[in-house]
This record gives C-alpha cells, sequence and structure tokens, in this order.
C-alpha cells in the first residue's frame, strides 16, 4: 500500500533558515518529536514570484503488510497498533517523510502541517 500527499518545494534560492515559529513548535511537541531551534522558511524571490514555493514534491508511506501484519488485522488490531508495528521494523512513515524533507529544506514544517491527515505512531 502506498501513502501520498504533495507539498509545496521551497525556493531554492531565497529560502532562509529561521528561528522556529511558535504554532509549528507547539505542534511538534504535541505529536511528541523533537523540537528544533530553527527551519526553513519560504521568503519569496522574482524567481518563485515571491511565493517563496517553486513546484510540488511528494511525501510517501509505503507498506508492504508481512504475515504479522496480517496477524494484526484479523486479530482486529486499531491503525495505532499497526503503526506501532510499522515503526519497530524501520519503516518511515508519511510524517517522518515529510519532517525529513523539511530538515533538507525541500519543503517547510507549514507544508507538513498543512497536508494534514497524519498520524503518528
Amino acid at each position: 500500500m502506498v501513502a501520498q500527499r504533495l507539498v509545496r518545494r521551497l525556493c531554492p534560492h531565497c529560502r532562509e533558515r529561521r528561528p522556529l515559529p511558535e504554532r509549528e513548535a507547539q505542534w511538534l511537541a504535541a505529536m511528541g518529536v523533537a523540537v528544533p531551534d530553527d527551519s526553513w522558511q519560504a521568503v519569496g524571490c522574482e524567481r518563485c514570484d515571491g511565493l517563496g514555493y517553486r513546484g510540488r514534491t511528494g511525501v510517501f508511506e509505503v507498506w508492504q503488510p508481512s504475515a504479522d501484519d496480517h496477524g494484526l488485522i484479523l486479530r482486529q488490531a486499531d491503525e495505532t497498533r499497526l503503526r506501532s508495528a510499522l515503526v519497530e521494523r524501520g519503516e518511515v512513515l508519511m510524517l517522518q517523510d515529510g519532517l525529513d524533507k523539511a530538515e533538507e529544506g525541500i519543503t517547510s514544517l507549514r507544508e507538513v502541517l498543512r497536508m494534514g491527515a497524519i498520524l503518528p505512531a
């Protein structure tokens, strides 16, 4: 199974590292994720028409159910238990993929927040 969301890509010409806005810090803390001191932010320039973003990129979650997963499903495990099993196996969930792309400066934390429907493990 594959899940994906599209997020706007930060303009590589004008993106800047700035202190993390309070709203984003609160969101990360509520998700149980380490809160960085700063993050990549959209600024705006002539190349991106002042938007701070140029193009889109995908944030993904890929799940190849294992025999253990099938067992959990047959025992009617809830989504939280299934996601925990994925994390224990080292699978990258959509939230982590989005956070990784925000850390690399591909997109912003605001975009990861905007894509919604993301559940932690």
